[in-house]
């Protein structure tokens, strides 16, 4: 039997105002992710492969306008973002996590940098 996965789309909007030694750095403010699994891709359902939440944020501000299933608030973004797939995802499946937007390279520049802030590497 093949090991059941699910697939993250994930969007990041950043903001430019600190200053780094290439110009101005990319910091996460807002990501959205939206959870799939095969099997629910077609038609919602209630699945273990997908977790509870489906639509999940990750800002500094909470919002009003907007449903979604679950709003997390924290002053990083982006550590939430992946601390929620590392650990709060149910971990017996397997997780493809992808930028919805190929040509804009922001997701990429916002994880190595907090990567490198982690494990202390010198990028």
């Amino acid at each position: 039997m093949d090991k059941k996965y699910r697939f993250i789309a994930f969007d990041l909007e950043t903001t430019q105002y600190l200053p780094s030694d290439k110009g101005k750095q990319h910091e996460a403010n807002f990501i959205a992710a939206k959870v799939t699994c095969p099997d629910c891709i077609l038609e919602e359902k209630e699945c273990k492969v997908c977790g509870k939440h489906r639509l999940v944020t990750f800002s500094h501000q909470p919002f009003t306008k907007t449903t979604v299933d679950n709003i997390i608030i924290s002053q990083h973004p982006l550590e939430a973002f992946v601390e929620w797939i590392l650990h709060d995802l149910p971990q017996e499946y397997d997780t493809i996590a992808f930028s919805t937007l190929e040509g804009d390279l922001t997701w990429f520049w916002s994880l190595r940098n907090y990567f490198c802030e982690v494990l202390h590497l010198k990028c």
